[in-house]
């Protein structure tokens, strides 16, 4: 989500490359209080109230032997 004067890609100068948002990715709030799932993929980290969010690992699952 973006404010109306904020460039819709969220890139912002001197950022780092691997600073991208990931389409299909789940992103976390530190403390889990927020998570947001990724539809649209590109530059710049996604924040909430000036923190980053943390992307999510995925969970793995136990074979099925």
């Amino acid at each position: 989500m973006t404010a109306e004067d904020v460039h819709a890609n969220g890139a912002r100068p001197g950022q780092p490359e691997e600073d991208r948002t990931l389409l299909g990715k789940r992103y976390r709030a530190p403390g889990g209080t927020f998570e947001a799932l990724c539809v649209r993929q590109g530059a710049g980290a996604l924040e909430l109230d000036g923190v980053p969010l943390e992307l999510v690992k995925p969970k793995i699952l136990p074979a099925s032997d």
